[in-house]
């Protein structure tokens, strides 16, 4: 899956893997701008999910590959 194409030793696979967390988990980083206007139900699973999204992407953010660190900040 996504976790473990995010640490393959492959650069390109790491890189599609980054641009493919946001669809799976179904929610972008720039949307915790808007979160304070959501139902608290829905404050609470987008945060569930925005905190998702920074565990599995963080570790990208210092990926020796310029491509792979790219993805992660545009997510």
């Amino acid at each position: 899956g996504v976790s473990e194409a995010l640490k393959s030793p492959d650069a390109l696979s790491r890189a599609a893997a980054v641009r493919n967390v946001e669809p799976l988990l179904g929610v972008r980083g720039n949307e915790v701008a808007n979160v304070a206007s959501l139902p608290p139900e829905e404050q609470e699973r987008v945060g569930r999910q925005l905190q998702q999204l920074k565990t599995l992407l963080a570790p990208s953010l210092r990926d020796p590959v310029r491509a792979v660190r790219g993805e992660a900040a545009r997510a």
